[in-house]
């Protein structure tokens, strides 16, 4: 729903649910793009992060310092960092750098989201800066 959402350039804080989403207009979202496909691909993601296990003919998958900033990201205090990390890897996994890039985008989505709960250690504080993000 998120990276429809993005697509959609929706920033708005108030996030419906996800059945309200994908009924909206006749279950329209549900059956355009390709949702299935990408939530296939989405579970590669997942494996990695909550299974650590690596993926076959996916070298990030045995980056160990992509897998740590993984790791630390699990820590953070709510989900939101969940959002972008697939929009990103939905939007360029199949890029010929994205092992470097994703690791460099990881670091500074970990960096970021730390030093604003450092200084506003709310769960809310980082939401609007998400969306902008995920837009």
């Amino acid at each position: 729903m998120f990276y429809l959402r993005a697509l959609e350039n929706d920033r708005n804080t108030t996030t419906p649910g996800v059945r309200k989403y994908f009924s909206r207009n006749n279950f329209e979202n549900l059956y355009k793009n390709r949702v299935l496909d990408d939530l296939n691909t989405i579970m590669d993601l997942w494996t990695v992060v909550n299974n650590r296990e690596n993926i076959e003919d996916e070298l990030w998958s045995n980056n160990i310092e992509i897998k740590k900033i993984l790791d630390a990201l699990s820590s953070y205090p709510n989900e939101f960092w969940k959002y972008p990390v697939v929009i990103y890897y939905l939007q360029y996994h199949k890029e010929e750098k994205f092992e470097r890039l994703f690791l460099v985008f990881l670091k500074k989505l970990f960096s970021t989201l730390a030093a604003k709960y450092i200084v506003t250690p709310t769960i809310n504080a980082a939401k609007r800066g998400i969306l902008n993000l995920n837009a």
